[in-house]
């Protein structure tokens, strides 16, 4: 996603499709999970290129192909999807290391490093 886009004034492409509500197989609830994810992956992408101060309703939403109501129906302002998606990456990677530090039959440095290993390689596998 080039900063060019925003440099033009026209609206960037969406990261993700939309769903076709009456074909895409989801209910209202799988819907709104999917939109939820959307606008997350689309705040990562603009804090990564612009930072939070470049992080608008109007870049994530339109990143993420959703409207801006739609934001504001999720999520109310742009700190709480922030917070959402701190949230949810944390979670994620507390999963995995955690996932890594348990396995069996290793001493505690070992599950120690397995799970440090496994910290620094998401890192590096999804450094935004």
């Amino acid at each position: 996603m080039g900063g060019a886009d925003w440099v033009s004034g026209s609206r960037p492409q969406a990261l993700y499709p939309k769903l076709q509500p009456r074909w895409c197989g989801l209910d209202r609830e799988g819907v709104i999970d999917n939109q939820r994810m959307r606008l997350m992956g689309a705040m990562v992408e603009v804090v990564a290129e612009r930072g939070y101060a470049g992080a608008s309703i109007k870049r994530v939403s339109a990143l993420a192909g959703v409207s801006r109501q739609t934001f504001y129906d999720l999520y109310g302002n742009r700190e709480a999807c922030l917070f959402a998606t701190y949230d949810d990456i944390v979670a994620r990677s507390a999963e995995r290391v955690g996932a890594a530090y348990r396995t069996p039959g290793s001493d505690w440095q070992a599950r120690l490093r397995a799970a440090f290993d496994t910290y620094v390689e998401g890192v590096a596998a999804r450094p935004k």
